[in-house]
């Protein structure tokens, strides 16, 4: 945890706001190139980030889905775009 407190309304548009980009990176019909720079960023504000609002368990997959795309490895981001998104789901339906 941060160490701060982090109000759950702010806490729960944090995940919203990851699951949209989640979303939208598996749905991402541009070129391969767009995809991997999309998943780096993605993975970089989560790796970056999700401690703070006390979510460090997505920080591992947010590192192999930067890690992935700066390989360029396209089944291994969307494998863990998706298990990111599972994840955020599950975090999401506690705090709702």
């Amino acid at each position: 945890m941060s160490g701060i407190a982090i109000p759950i309304e702010s806490r729960v548009r944090y995940l919203k706001r990851r699951q949209q980009e989640f979303a939208d990176l598996l749905a991402t019909e541009s070129t391969p190139e767009a995809l991997f720079e999309k998943a780096q960023k993605i993975g970089h504000q989560v790796k970056g980030n999700a401690v703070t609002f006390d979510f460090a368990e997505l920080t591992e997959n947010a590192k192999s889905l930067e890690a992935a795309a700066l390989k360029q490895d396209a089944l291994a981001v969307l494998n863990l775009a998706r298990e990111l998104m599972v994840q955020v789901e599950e975090q999401l339906s506690t705090l709702v």
